[in-house]
């Protein structure tokens, strides 16, 4: 599906500009699962208890998390 769009571009500057754009757009997208899932751990701390906590504050952890998917979006 991505490499469809490619068969139209002629030549490779205009290919290389046309995946720089596209790596520009899904990279960020990428970290908004990574927040997603911070704010689903933090949630569902009290039900499996975790090995290791980044921030032992749950409404902090939730802001942070809440904060950086925000920064992101």
């Amino acid at each position: 599906l991505i490499m469809l769009p490619t068969l139209g571009i002629g030549d490779m500057n205009n290919l290389y500009k046309w995946l720089l754009n596209l790596n520009s757009v899904v990279m960020p997208l990428r970290y908004l699962w990574v927040f997603v899932a911070f704010i689903a751990v933090v949630r569902l701390a009290q039900k499996y208890k975790p090995e290791y906590v980044f921030i032992r504050n749950k409404p902090l952890a939730m802001t942070v998390g809440i904060w950086c998917f925000a920064f992101t979006a």
